[in-house]
């Protein structure tokens, strides 16, 4: 399910490798025309003055049986994995975010069952409500339980979860100090992270008060391919 073989930047080259919107216009486009053209492309700005209500949400409900004990830069965000991540290909000097492997959960939507395959992190976020920018947004990657899917890209489903400043919190405290700050490198760290229980419990099996936005979206990242469903959860950590 790589998708390594034109090169692509998500930022401008130097130390802070900041995503950068020209450098993805520039690099993105000729190869993967979609990211340019298409019509349900991702990141978007939630205006929530125009977000339509609806009565009732599908509840959302996940069993995360993951214990990570690797992490890399990607180059577009900080991931974790359970084994070497041997099968994120470097493309141009930049990791490529893959959904391969075996799945190491489920979520529930509405009766649907999604499997979750990864978890990764981009900083500054790269969705925004009402034009706010967010420090750290994760993105816990799904695809829909049918084996004809499996090796696609298709019917994939983002849980989207907002950081707001402050002091880093106890689940990412577990790891944050051992991601490498150079795209592409990663680090072993023996402890792993076992608390996505916790995670899941308090925060993706979100309260009926709270709720989620929805949106008809895609990949963020080449081949910006579309049909994904996002669920920006409104708990925000």
């Amino acid at each position: 399910m790589s998708h390594n073989k034109h090169s692509w930047r998500y930022a401008r080259p130097g130390p802070n490798h900041v995503a950068d919107e020209w450098v993805q216009r520039e690099t993105w486009g000729s190869s993967f025309p979609t990211c340019i053209n298409g019509i349900e492309q991702s990141p978007i700005n939630i205006v929530t003055g125009e977000a339509i209500p609806m009565k009732s949400l599908p509840e959302i409900s996940t069993d995360i049986d993951a214990a990570p004990h690797y992490v890399s830069n990607t180059g577009s965000g900080f991931q974790l994995f359970e084994t070497t991540p041997t099968e994120s290909m470097i493309a141009n000097g930049t990791f490529i975010d893959t959904i391969e492997g075996s799945s190491k959960g489920e979520s529930w939507v509405g009766g649907q069952k999604f499997l979750f395959y990864q978890m990764h992190w981009h900083t500054p976020s790269e969705n925004m409500i009402d034009g706010r920018s967010f420090p750290l947004e994760a993105h816990f990657v799904h695809q829909l339980d049918d084996p004809m899917l499996v090796g696609t890209l298709h019917r994939l489903a983002v849980i989207s979860l907002l950081y707001e400043p402050g002091p880093c919190n106890a689940f990412l405290d577990q790891f944050w100090e051992e991601f490498p700050m150079v795209p592409g490198f990663r680090q072993h760290f023996a402890d792993g992270v076992n608390d996505f229980e916790r995670l899941a419990d308090e925060v993706i099996n979100i309260d009926e008060g709270e709720g989620y936005f929805y949106w008809h979206g895609s990949l963020t990242t080449p081949p910006c391919t579309e049909g994904v469903g996002w669920y920006m959860l409104k708990h925000r950590e």
